[in-house]
């Protein structure tokens, strides 16, 4: 489910069961904010007005209620656990 009012940067992946919302009746102003290239896991949540970075992995069944800094992994089962994220160069 994604709320109205919710902003998803490029290349979102959103797997099935999301949901993007508010925390209590539908304010546009309590939206969460996705940055670019975001992989959203299935089940997960984001709650409230929060910025999830750029370059993003979100694990299955992370509740994300808190600010996620750009190049990071949230690791459920608590969702609070931000880790940063290494990301392999190709060679060419």
């Amino acid at each position: 489910m994604i709320g109205n009012g919710v902003t998803l940067g490029a290349r979102c992946l959103l797997m099935q069961g999301v949901t993007l919302g508010a925390p209590t009746q539908a304010r546009i102003d309590e939206m969460p904010t996705v940055g670019d290239d975001v992989v959203i896991g299935a089940g997960a949540c984001l709650i409230g007005k929060i910025r999830v970075g750029d370059d993003v992995l979100v694990g299955v069944n992370a509740v994300v209620t808190e600010d996620v800094p750009d190049n990071s992994k949230v690791l459920p089962p608590d969702g609070t656990r931000v880790v940063p994220r290494t990301r392999r160069r190709e060679e060419g």
